[in-house]
């Protein structure tokens, strides 16, 4: 995941800070020409990598270091691992904001590089519940702060990409499962773009399935009402409603929508509050027929196409195997229903 991480745009960095994450530190390592005084101790704990490197076998490891005299090591990786060792170390992030906030005000983009560097340094057993819980609450926050349709899926595809690298099952088909609900582009358009590489091919086409079968059973639900039969008995007669589109349009812009400007989570909720949907009264045979959608039948309906978006299954998403062959669809409906992120 090195790779990811050095085509990650960040902003310049601003002059070097000295910066102790632990007083009695015995290395320093020097990031973007800052010096982050930090314990070996602590990061071997944390990271098998670190571990590694400060043991018998490496020159970081051999040479002798201390709190009086600590060892001074350069590292190429950009400005990810500061957060990580902040993290490592007990610091909250808002210490790092405070020292540099222009390079660390895009959060959706800091906690995705958090996730890039937790991968490249295995901190898996050590900091996977913290970096989860940062992930939740970056995400949350986004939905408040962002009300563009574009900026919500670019942060639930930034925690989709970050929860698939720290292993969190449970976030990655949340994540996914908005996604869905907040996409306008096709999917396939986002396997080359930087961030989405980290997720599978597989996975982007799952979504891409996910979707369409979402939106085909969200339209063939309502205009399957709109054919009425007679309600006599001995009468045969049929006729589709004139009022259903112009009501429809009363609730949504367009009728069917339009997926290209109206997301799903968008549709759903409009119509949500829509009540009753005008079918007219009369039928070819000129009886009355029935007159209406009710409310409660167009909530059911959109309570089922939600049902149906259940996000990417992680485990599956793992062995690069296509949804259609995901036996663990019911498990994460189940999961659905508690909406993270709403």
């Amino acid at each position: 995941m090195a790779a990811m991480e050095e085509d990650t745009q960040v902003p310049p960095a601003s002059a070097p800070k000295d910066i102790t994450l632990a007083e009695d530190g015995d290395v320093i390592l020097i990031l973007r020409g800052r010096p982050f005084q930090v314990s070996s101790v602590v990061l071997s704990l944390a990271s098998p990598v670190f571990k590694t490197m400060f043991g018998p076998n490496f020159l970081e490891g051999q040479a002798p270091r201390s709190a009086e005299q600590p060892k001074e090591i350069k590292l190429e990786d950009r400005y990810s691992l500061e957060m990580l060792l902040a993290l490592m170390h007990h610091f909250d992030l808002d210490t790092l904001r405070g020292l540099d906030e222009d390079l660390y005000a895009d959060t959706p983009l800091l906690v995705g590089c958090i996730a890039i560097a937790f991968d490249k340094y295995c901190c898996t057993q050590a900091l996977g519940l913290s970096v989860e819980a940062l992930l939740r609450r970056s995400a949350n926050n986004a939905v408040i702060d962002d009300e563009s349709v574009e900026g919500r899926f670019n942060m639930y595809a930034h925690t989709a990409a970050s929860a698939y690298l720290i292993g969190s099952k449970t976030l990655f088909a949340e994540a996914t499962r908005y996604m869905v609900l907040e996409g306008l582009k096709p999917f396939s358009e986002l396997a080359d773009v930087m961030f989405y590489r980290i997720i599978p091919i597989s996975v982007l086409l799952g979504l891409e399935e996910q979707r369409t079968e979402a939106r085909n059973a969200f339209i063939s639900s309502f205009s399957g009402m709109t054919d009425r039969g007679c309600p006599f008995q001995k009468c045969s007669a049929t006729s589709e409603s004139t009022t259903f589109p112009k009501d429809m349009k009363r609730v949504l812009k367009d009728w069917p929508p339009l997926w290209t400007t109206a997301s799903l989570r968008s549709v759903l909720h409009d119509m949500d509050g829509a009540g009753d949907i005008a079918l007219g009264d009369e039928t070819s045979c000129n009886h009355r027929g029935h007159s209406k959608i009710a409310g409660n039948t167009v909530k059911r309906v959109c309570d089922n196409v939600r049902f149906m978006i259940c996000g990417m299954c992680y485990d599956c998403a793992r062995q690069d195997k296509m949804q259609s062959r995901c036996e663990h669809k019911e498990e994460l409906r189940s999961r659905a229903s508690h909406r993270a992120f709403d």
